[in-house]
């Protein structure tokens, strides 16, 4: 074995932190060549003397055990020299053992040393004790001993626990009401019968009588009372104490029967015996690690133990006139009126506190939300002015995703001060959550409150350091101001969300709130609940548009476009819902309705013999989405409709919010044999790559071009390069919005091919389109 001495990994046998120092020259991340310095070493060699001793006194109370029982059994009594010899033992192992642990946890040394000296002074006292019980007036001189001795265990079992929470005033009542209680209840049962033993006893001589078992009970108490109110936690240890403070309890009562009782054999070996078993218990409690404690909010703690206490000091005062006995009663009744007292004080400061907790925010102290609703509807109430700030940080998530979410705290904190420094002491500043922020002002001019939105807005771009870096962020702000009578709490807080919202998608900094940009209005939301029923009640039309060729003006396609037939407001275009349709969600319903229609109208056109295009729209949203996608091209597949009679229009923004989804959509929609159109062409970014590496067949010039195209050369050039780059990539190019036959022809000059306008045909339902293809067909027959 090399002089080097493992460490030892249990944390509960280390005596704390920081760990034992390292030589030099020798890395920690190499366990194999850790060496400690001498005191860990020491401390290693008394926690195993310790344990070996600990072992030793196992071994001698189990052997006083099993000759006690022995004794019993065969009916002979225990010889005292092998007592003696025993219980010498045991106490010089106890002793010893507890010498060794004093050495370990220097934070425990003071509750070890008083159990030491409490095991000391029980050896001599036992000792005493075993020569003078008989032929003794009880109480003997040799007690004085004993005193000390349950003063040394009295100060370990107050010292040695970690507690489970701060001491405070509350569970130091409750212990004291409860140990108090049950001293009232002991008192009753074991105060008779010694009264009636020593009835020439006077006050003070049945007070001494009873002094030793009455304290082994209050100690006992009061470890269990701990575990009641929770200030201590229940553990191995915390049940070895109260099985010693049990055995020194019935070695008490051993010598006071004995004294009192008459014929009784001599106790001493008995006693001797359960206070060395005793003791044994209660200092392997000293030498174990001490359990971790949790803290235990006063919820968690138990209040049925102390209400329940409380009605004893009354039924001892009812039945019972000993001067003792009362004095405790009183005592007891006097902690529970404090104790109600303070219950009463915390649950006012617990209200208060509450209360003060619904009105901030957690993280910054700010008020929260609940303060800003409540403050604008207390200015409804006064119709006082007033505005609302409301700002949301740009780029926020990007730095709180990067350095995590405690420097994003800390940057909200930071901001929130910042804030609340610069800002006026007439302005409310709350945080609503997140990165969202709002201030509440008593100006309710347009132009003041745009200044102050970007003099704030200054405010937050200042850098801010956190975690070593620079931090400069902007915020979006939007702007609203109550209405008199009219705007409560929540609504300014929304109008002036959407403002924000808006701010943020224009990239304008501060907007001020406008009912006509409002999109979430309660008659939108009306509107929203009707199209839905609207939808289940049938009440939607498909109706179709003609797309004729620009070069002999032959019908070859239709549009479908869909039209509500609203049951009051008549018929409705799709400018008047489909907005509202996205926002609540009804887009698939939609679309799958649209889809149905097209097919079934499909088959009926195909069976009259009219073989034509049926072109459709698709929303980004719906094209991407693969369950609808799939249900889509599963009814083109069961219609059964000749290759490359459905075309799918889609739009750029359908191509460029998702690239990699929507090809893998677009080339699944051309394995159906469905041709893809794309959709206004050329009224975004437009990116050609797509065109290039996608099975797309049409290109719909944007309408601003086609309306254009007869008075801007600028919008010629584009329509004439568009049509040029369209048949050298094999694809067909229609224009829709032609409204003239100037327009008309302009559009043919440049190339295009396909035309689509109220100058051919309004959109029409299905019985009507049929006349209109059947006039058509003769007409151009002619």
């Amino acid at each position: 074995m090399t002089s080097q001495t493992c460490i030892d990994r249990n944390p509960a046998r280390l005596s704390g932190w920081p760990p034992p120092t390292l030589r030099s020259g020798v890395r920690a991340a190499d366990p194999s060549s850790v060496t400690v310095s001498q005191p860990a070493a020491d401390q290693s060699r008394s926690e195993r003397l310790c344990a070996r001793l600990g072992l030793v006194s196992y071994a001698v109370a189990a052997g006083s055990a099993l000759s006690a029982a022995g004794a019993v059994l065969t009916g002979h009594s225990i010889p005292p020299l092998l007592v003696t010899l025993l219980v010498t033992v045991l106490h010089l192992v106890l002793v010893l053992r507890l010498a060794a642990a004093m050495t370990m946890e220097r934070e425990r040394r003071g509750s070890r040393a008083g159990l030491l000296a409490a095991v000391v002074l029980f050896a001599l006292g036992s000792a005493a004790m075993g020569t003078m019980i008989h032929g003794h007036r009880y109480p003997m001189s040799a007690e004085v001993v004993l005193l000390p001795a349950y003063a040394g265990l009295a100060v370990f079992l107050s010292l040695d626990f970690e507690r489970a929470h701060r001491v405070a005033l509350g569970p130091l009542l409750d212990v004291l009401v409860i140990s108090n209680a049950a001293g009232c209840l002991a008192g009753l049962v074991i105060l008779t019968p010694v009264t009636n033993a020593f009835p020439d006893q006077d006050g003070p001589g049945l007070l001494l009588l009873l002094a030793y078992p009455l304290l082994v009970a209050m100690m006992g108490l009061g470890v269990l009372t701990n575990f009641v109110v929770g200030r201590r936690v229940w553990s191995v240890q915390g049940w070895a104490e109260l099985g010693g403070l049990g055995l020194i309890a019935a070695a008490d009562a051993i010598v006071l029967r004995s004294v009192s009782v008459p014929g009784v054999p001599d106790p001493g070996p008995w006693y001797a015996l359960c206070l060395g078993c005793g003791l044994t218990f209660i200092t392997a409690s000293a030498c174990g690690s001490r359990p971790r404690a949790q803290p235990r909010s006063l919820a968690e703690r138990n209040t049925l133990a102390p209400a329940l206490a409380a009605f004893v000091p009354i039924f001892t005062l009812a039945v019972t006139h000993v001067l003792y006995l009362t004095l405790v009663a009183l005592l007891t009744l006097a902690s529970v009126g404090v104790r109600l007292a303070l219950a009463l004080r915390e649950a006012r400061d617990g209200a208060t506190e509450a209360l003060r907790l619904a009105k901030t925010d957690p993280l910054t102290g700010l008020p929260n939300r609940g303060v800003v609703i409540s403050r604008v509807e207390d200015a409804d109430r006064s119709d006082e002015p007033l505005g609302l700030l409301l700002l949301d940080l740009d780029g926020f998530k990007f730095f709180n995703d990067t350095l995590g979410h405690p420097a994003g705290d800390t940057l909200l904190r930071l901001l929130a001060d910042r804030l609340r420094d610069d800002l006026p002491d007439d302005r409310l500043l709350a945080r609503l959550g997140g990165d969202e922020f709002a201030v509440l002002t008593p100006s309710t001019v347009p132009a003041a409150m745009l200044a102050e939105a970007t003099h704030i807005r200054e405010v937050i771009a200042r850098p801010m350091n956190v975690l070593g870096h620079s931090i400069a962020l902007d915020a979006s702000v939007g702007i609203a101001v109550r209405a008199p009578h009219t705007t409560d709490g929540p609504e300014l807080v929304r109008q002036a969300d959407i403002a924000m919202y808006q701010a943020k998608a224009q990239h304008a900094g501060v907007l001020l709130y406008h009912p006509g940009q409002d999109e979430f209005t309660t008659e939108r939301l009306r509107l929203a609940e009707e199209l839905r029923a609207g939808i289940a009640n049938n009440e939607l039309e498909v109706w179709y548009q003609p797309q004729v060729t620009a070069a002999d003006h032959v019908a070859i396609g239709l549009e479908a476009l869909i039209r509500w037939n609203h049951p009051e407001l008549g018929l409705l275009a799709p400018v008047r819902f489909l907005d509202v349709a996205r926002q609540a969600g009804l887009m698939p319903l939609l679309t799958q309705e649209v889809t149905d229609t097209v097919l079934a109208d499909a088959v009926r056109l195909l069976s009259d013999g009219i073989t034509t295009h049926l072109s459709f729209n698709v929303s980004p949203a719906e094209l991407l989405n693969v369950a609808l996608l799939t249900r889509l091209l599963a009814a083109v597949d069961l219609a059964e409709l000749p290759a490359r009679t459905l075309v799918l229009e889609v739009t750029e923004e359908s191509l460029l919010a998702d690239p990699e989804r929507a090809q893998n959509a677009i080339w699944q929609v051309s394995q159906h044999h469905v041709d893809v159109s794309i959709d206004d062409y050329g009224s975004g970014f437009s990116c050609l790559s797509y065109l290039r590496d996608l099975p797309v067949q049409e290109l719909k010039l944007d309408r601003s071009f086609v309306t254009a195209v007869g008075r801007d050369p600028r919008s010629r050039i584009i329509v004439e390069a568009t049509a040029r780059m369209a048949h050298g990539l094999g694809l067909r190019t229609i224009a829709e919005g032609v409204e003239d036959a100037v327009t008309a022809e302009a559009l043919h000059r440049l190339g295009v091919d396909i035309l689509q306008g109220y100058h051919f045909a309004k959109p029409m339902p299905l019985p009507q389109l049929r006349m209109w293809l059947s006039r058509h067909a003769s007409t151009s027959r002619t």
